[in-house]
């Protein structure tokens, strides 16, 4: 997975490996890519640190259950969950991804 990454990391110049520096490097890798869909979750884009799931612990730790850091009115407001959902439109948007998913939509729909 590195090393499908480490071309987009360069050319972004991305000296330091910050987490959140890979993680927008990704998502836009992603986003410009021929995928028909892209799905972030959104508690990558804060940086949770805390799973939703881990396999094999149903009993030891119930799983799918915990909430969200954040309400929604702090994720409308975060200016970098924001950012970053905007870098991924924006480059849907210029890879010409987003029309053929909007119009597969609204023909299917």
């Amino acid at each position: 997975a590195l090393a499908a990454v480490s071309p987009a990391l360069s050319r972004r110049r991305l000296r330091k490996w910050r987490s959140s520096a890979v993680l927008r490097a990704c998502l836009a890798t992603l986003a410009a890519s021929d995928a028909e869909c892209v799905i972030v979750a959104l508690e990558d884009l804060w940086g949770e640190a805390e799973p939703q799931n881990t396999p094999g612990t149903g009993r030891e730790r119930p799983n799918w259950t915990r909430r969200m850091r954040l309400s929604l009115e702090q994720i409308q407001a975060d200016r970098g969950v924001a950012s970053a959902l905007e870098g991924i439109t924006g480059s849907r948007h210029s890879a010409g991804r987003d029309k053929r998913w909007i119009e597969g939509r609204t023909r299917d729909s």
